[in-house]
C-alpha cells in the first residue's frame, strides 16, 4: 500500500517527514528486534496488515522506491530484511543543521538507494547494491561465488546493473560478517553514479539498522563522500583492497570492452604479484 499525502513538505516545514516506510517501520520502530508488519483497522471494516509506504507529494521517486523496497523486504525474527544503511543519528542531528541525503549517507554513499536517496535531484535514485540485491533476492545463488581468506582466486564480474551472469564474490569472515565484491558500471540504472569500477562491500549484519551494516571501502578518501570509492585497474594507482585483520587483498585487474571486470581475491602478501609496477 502507497499511501500519498496531498501537502508539500519538508524537515521542518509542514508535515515533516518526506516519505517513511508505516509498515514494517514507524508503526513498530525498527530497533531491538521490534520491528513487525502490524495489523490495522480500516475505516470501512476489515484490516489490512501488508506493507505500507508514505509520502508526501512533492516527495523524491529515491524516497519512495527507498522505502518500498522495505516493504518488499517485509520482516525476519524481528528486524527488517532490507535495513537502512544511512546513520540514523546523523539524520536526526544532521551537520550544521542542513538536513541533505549525502551528509548521513557516510556508510555506503550514493552505492545503495538504502544509504542514499538520490546522487542528483534531478536524476533518478541509485540502484541497490549487491547486499540489498542479496537481500531481496534479486541475485541468484549461482551469480554468488564465496571464496575463503587465505585463497587465490581470479573471477570475472559482470556489471551488478546488467543482471545477468556472475555478479558477486563473497567472502565469509564470520557469521555476521562478510565482504562483498561487485562490478558497477555505468550502465543501465548505475549510469546515475559517480564512477566505475570494483566496489568491496564491509558487511556485519550484527550491526542496528540505521548503522553502518555496510561499508564502502573507499580506494580515494581524498574524495569525499565517498564518490570515487570503487578500486579501478591501473599501474600507479591505489588500486588494491587491503584487509590484514582478515587476511584478505582484493585487486581489479583489467577492466574488458564488454563491461565486465577480471579480479583477483588473495592475502595482503601476495597481491602484490598481480599489480603492475609493484602496486599500492
Amino acid at each position: 500500500m502507497w499511501i500519498v499525502v496531498g501537502a508539500f513538505t519538508r524537515p521542518g516545514e509542514g508535515y515533516g517527514m518526506i516519505a517513511y516506510a508505516a509498515n514494517p517501520g514507524l508503526l513498530t520502530g525498527v530497533r531491538a528486534g521490534k520491528a513487525a508488519l502490524e495489523s490495522v483497522r480500516l475505516a470501512g471494516g476489515g484490516t489490512y496488515a501488508g506493507p505500507a509506504i508514505v509520502s508526501a507529494e512533492n516527495a523524491h521517486v529515491g524516497h519512495v522506491v527507498h522505502d518500498l523496497f522495505h516493504a518488499l523486504g517485509g520482516v525476519k525474527k524481528g528486524e527488517r530484511v532490507v535495513p537502512d544503511l544511512y546513520d540514523f543519528e546523523l539524520q536526526s542531528n544532521p551537520p550544521g543543521g542542513r538536513f541533505s541525503p549525502e551528509l548521513f549517507a557516510v556508510h555506503t554513499g550514493p552505492w545503495d538507494i538504502m544509504s542514499q536517496h538520490f546522487v542528483e535531484r534531478t536524476s533518478p535514485p541509485p540502484p541497490p547494491s549487491s547486499f540489498t540485491r542479496l537481500q531481496l533476492g534479486w541475485i541468484a545463488p549461482e551469480q554468488v561465488a564465496e571464496v575463503r581468506p587465505g585463497e587465490t582466486r581470479e573471477f570475472t564480474l559482470q556489471p551488478l546493473a546488467g543482471g545477468t551472469g556472475l555478479l558477486t564474490v563473497r567472502v565469509p569472515l564470520s557469521r555476521s560478517r562478510s565482504l562483498l565484491i561487485e562490478n558497477r558500471q555505468k550502465v543501465h540504472g548505475d549510469a546515475v553514479l559517480p564512477g566505475a569500477g570494483m566496489l568491496v562491500l564491509e558487511v556485519d549484519t550484527a550491526r542496528p539498522d540505521g548503522s553502518d551494516i555496510v561499508r564502502a571501502a573507499n580506494a580515494n578518501p581524498g574524495v569525499p563522500g565517498l564518490q570515487a570509492a570503487p578500486f579501478v585497474p591501473g599501474a600507479g594507482e591505489l588500486r588494491a583492497y587491503r584487509n590484514a585483520a582478515a587476511g584478505v587483498a582484493v585487486a581489479p585487474l583489467a577492466q574488458e570492452a564488454d563491461g565486465s571486470l577480471r579480479i583477483v581475491v588473495t592475502t595482503p602478501e601476495r597481491i602484490v604479484q598481480f599489480l603492475p609496477g609493484g602496486g599500492r
